[in-house]
């Protein structure tokens, strides 16, 4: 059950508050109601009884409904205020409504008075509906717009039906301007950016008005007032009725991110340069050991120190590796992919021939299976490393404990690339292993020597022509990593 209307009655005669109390009980409409006869009296009853809804007499000995509703504006402007009274003429009546009186009744035609008390009600609760809307409205957008300059991205929108285009403040700050400083449009916007990425853009966006997608770009900017800046746009279309109606998108202030990845990428080539020239430094020396190694071995008789030989021999060895496979990363990252014709089989033979002296190389039976009709475009280079490093892999790490060791190598055609696979019945990985196995520096097992490196190198070769590596191995059965290759065009 609702809660009863609170009406103030400001009336000072007795027989009209009679005669109004009675229209209203006539009509069962339920509320509770005080009377005010002074200014005074009314200031009060609109504080401590807060009412719904004030009926008043046009005119008082003291008051008058002019004044009064002055005040109600004054102390509470939500409540509705209605004037009651038998004096009042037209005109007054339509100069109060049109000042802010909610409504006026005739006593002749009291009956209607609890209608338009309804009424007054009903539009009481619509505008403060409609109010609380716009204040959480106004709130959100504040919120948004506060969020918009924390993350350094505003939002803009063009209707295309009316030809509007709309640019949020945080749009305006990103091109170093105030807001609604000029107007927004792509042509405007496209003045703010680096002239040798004009055309780029424009043939972009341009492609997207035509087909209606999506689109998204990075570019240099020159903001108001001269400083460079670097940001990220996107749009999409929204569509009616299989019909675009408005294009709507963002535009990220990036130039921070981007000057952090510049920054990045200057350490890391530091650090590269610094280990490419330092591994390159230390095989000099370290080759020189090798060798005298070798001498060495040839000129000393006594066993003890032969074997002490053999083990430094060993160490410089496993180092002489881990450098070749250090500056064959920092090679491999930094390097321009060129496309030339070539032959994976060929590849394979050049691999197996330069690893047949390797440890246990006469222990494993080698399988190709070449489903290609042709050369394929890729880079030899890295292929070349990338086949090495597996094949290795399945040298080094056979299943000693099998009567035959078995790689087998297979070339598949795809229909937008090509698919190499190379499974062999080694000792296998641990499931715990396999997500960290293309990690650089980290090895399956430490009963075999390695350096950690190779399966990163795979790794980096394969990203670097656009493909994908991945790997299947059970513990005592083998291992198989496939990989896919995109089809690639010189251009």
């Amino acid at each position: 059950m609702s809660e009863p209307i609170k009406i103030l009655l400001l009336e000072d005669n007795p027989d009209d508050i009679v005669l109004i109390l009675h229209a209203l009980k006539k009509d069962a409409l339920q509320f509770i109601s005080e009377t005010a006869e002074t200014k005074t009296d009314f200031e009060k009853k609109i504080k401590d009884f807060s009412p719904d809804i004030i009926l008043s007499d046009f005119s008082l000995p003291s008051f008058d409904a002019v004044k009064a509703f002055e005040v109600k504006q004054y102390l509470n402007p939500e409540i509705p205020f209605i004037i009651v009274s038998g004096t009042i003429g037209e005109e007054n009546a339509v100069e109060l409504i049109r000042n802010g009186v909610t409504d006026y009744v005739l006593k002749d035609k009291i009956f209607t008075l609890p209608s338009k008390i309804t009424r007054a009600l009903i539009e009481k609760q619509e505008k403060w509906e409609k109010k609380t809307t716009e204040k959480r409205l106004s709130e959100s957008l504040e919120k948004l717009a506060e969020a918009q300059s924390a993350a350094k991205m505003g939002n803009w929108e063009h209707d295309l039906i009316n030809g509007s285009v709309y640019w949020c403040n945080e749009v305006y700050n990103i091109l170093g301007l105030r807001p609604n400083e000029i107007n927004p449009s792509f042509e405007n916007y496209l003045s703010f950016i680096c002239p040798e990425q004009k055309d780029e853009i424009e043939k972009r966006t341009k492609y997207a008005w035509e087909t209606f997608t999506p689109f998204s770009y990075k570019a240099k900017i020159i903001r108001n007032g001269g400083s460079i800046g670097y940001v990220y746009g996107s749009g999409q279309y929204i569509f009616e009725n299989n019909k675009p109606v408005r294009l709507i998108g963002i535009l990220q202030d990036v130039t921070e991110t981007i000057r952090m990845e510049e920054e990045l990428k200057a350490a890391n080539k530091e650090l590269e340069t610094f280990i490419y020239r330092a591994s390159h430094d230390l095989r000099g020396p370290l080759s020189s050991i090798i060798g005298l190694m070798n001498v060495s071995k040839t000129e000393i008789t006594d066993e003890t120190s032969k074997k002490y030989f053999q083990m430094v021999e060993a160490s410089a060895l496993k180092l002489d590796e881990t450098l070749i496979s250090l500056v064959q990363s920092m090679t491999m990252r930094d390097m321009i992919v060129n496309l030339e014709e070539i032959d994976l089989e060929s590849i394979v033979s050049s691999v197996l021939s330069q690893l047949k002296f390797h440890e246990g190389f006469s222990r494993v039976k080698f399988i190709v299976n070449n489903n290609l009709n042709s050369e394929i475009l890729s880079n030899k280079l890295i292929l070349s490393s990338v086949f090495q490093n597996i094949i290795q892999n399945a040298v080094k790490y056979q299943d000693y404990h099998k009567a035959q060791s078995c790689l087998e190598i297979i070339f598949n055609k795809k229909d937008n690339g090509i698919e190499i696979i190379f499974d062999d019945n080694g000792i296998g990985i641990d499931d715990n292993l396999q997500s960290r196995i293309f990690d650089m520096y980290f090895r399956g097992t430490t009963s075999v020597s390695g350096t950690g490196l190779g399966l990163y190198i795979v790794k980096i070769g394969i990203e670097k022509l656009k493909g994908i590596i991945t790997m299947k191995s059970v513990k005592g059965l083998g291992t198989k990593f496939t990989i896919f290759l995109p089809y690639q065009h010189k251009d």
